[in-house]
């Protein structure tokens, strides 16, 4: 055999184990997008991986964990499924229709949010990690002859969550409660409601309330409310949840959304 057919066939050997796939394959782990890929010569292996889908939530349907694909729907918030509905805007006036003290007689008052914010930190409220503070006032006025002649009854106020008004509830502890935010319980979410006025103005009293939340970062689920003397009956210093939606569906209750 000459040389040159030496060599030709050596060429011709190397050449079809080089396309007949002569390579220590080494292989990525197959995902849910695709099977098991080699590193260097990009020849493929088996099937691809089922889907792992994480469960839905209030903010996201089922998710793969891998690729970010979503089937079906978002849970649905507690306030759409018992119709409550939670429409007061910021810095417009709505009545307040409360109980007077004496004569069994009704104040027509007003009542209006404003100065709603949203912050990380400022002078009063220390930074946490991953979670922001929600501060807006409420002013009650009531200015009617009725209220200066018979005076104005209690009312009462406090929070509740737009998506899961039960877990919010029942995790309530010296004004620290939980949420549930992306699929994940923060446990530390706080509220402080402060009394900045509570006083006779000339012929007007006078009711300022400063509500400050602390919550997860991007979280828009907490309600600020507010109800008359009447459904305060169904309010005591821990409400249940029963109890608690019977205040929010009422008639007598303004619902602020801090969204």
């Amino acid at each position: 055999m000459s040389y040159k057919k030496w060599i030709c066939g050596v060429w011709i050997l190397i050449m079809g184990c080089m396309l007949s796939g002569c390579c220590n394959h080494t292989y990525y782990e197959a995902t849910c997008t695709s099977p098991m890929v080699c590193s260097k010569c990009g020849k493929t292996s088996g099937e691809i991986k089922e889907h792992d889908f994480a469960e839905a939530n209030y903010q996201q349907p089922e998710t793969c964990t891998g690729c970010g694909l979503t089937q079906g729907e978002v849970l649905q918030p507690d306030f759409e499924k018992y119709g409550i509905v939670c429409d007061a805007k910021e810095d417009v006036e709505y009545p307040f229709v409360n109980k007077c003290v004496d004569n069994g007689e009704t104040t027509v008052g007003k009542i209006m949010f404003s100065d709603y914010d949203v912050f990380l930190s400022d002078d009063g409220y220390e930074e946490r990690d991953g979670y922001e503070w929600r501060t807006v006032t409420c002013t009650l006025t009531f200015d009617d002859e009725n209220a200066n002649e018979y005076g104005v009854a209690n009312y009462a106020y406090s929070i509740s969550d737009y998506y899961d008004v039960k877990s919010a509830n029942e995790s309530w502890s010296n004004d620290i409660f939980t949420v549930n935010f992306n699929g994940k319980d923060y446990t530390q979410a706080m509220y402080t409601c402060e009394v900045l006025q509570d006083e006779w103005v000339e012929d007007a009293l006078i009711i300022k309330l400063k509500f400050c939340i602390n919550v997860p970062a991007g979280y828009d689920g907490v309600v600020v409310w507010l109800c008359d003397s009447e459904t305060r009956e169904f309010y005591e210093e821990y409400m249940n949840v029963e109890e608690e939606l019977e205040v929010l569906q009422s008639e007598g209750t303004m619902l602020f959304r801090m969204k």
